[in-house]
C-alpha cells in the first residue's frame, strides 16, 4: 500500500510538473502576442495622430497664409478697433 501511495504521488507530481510547463510556455507566448499587438496599436496611433496633425496644421496654413505673425498682428489691430478708442 505504501510502495502505491509513492508512486501514485510521484506520478502527481510529474504531471503537476508538465502543467507548469505547459502553463508557463503558454503564459509567454500570450505575453509577447500581446506585446507586439501594443506595438502595432500604438504605431497606428501614432500615425493617424500625425496624420491629424498634419491636416490641422494645413487647415491652419488655408486660414493664415503669412503664419502665427499675421495672426497676432490682426488680433492686435482687433484689440485697438474701433480707431481713436485706443488710451
Amino acid at each position: 500500500m505504501q510502495q502505491q501511495l509513492a508512486d501514485l504521488t510521484a506520478a502527481i507530481q510529474r504531471h503537476l510538473a508538465e502543467v507548469r510547463t505547459t502553463l508557463e510556455t503558454r503564459l509567454q507566448a500570450l505575453q509577447q502576442g500581446n506585446e507586439t499587438r501594443l506595438e502595432q496599436m500604438r504605431a497606428t496611433v501614432e500615425e493617424k495622430l500625425q496624420t491629424t496633425l498634419d491636416g490641422v496644421s494645413a487647415s491652419r496654413s488655408a486660414w493664415f497664409p503669412s503664419g502665427w505673425s499675421r495672426c497676432t498682428g490682426d488680433w492686435a489691430r482687433c484689440r485697438r478697433w474701433p480707431p481713436g478708442s485706443a488710451t
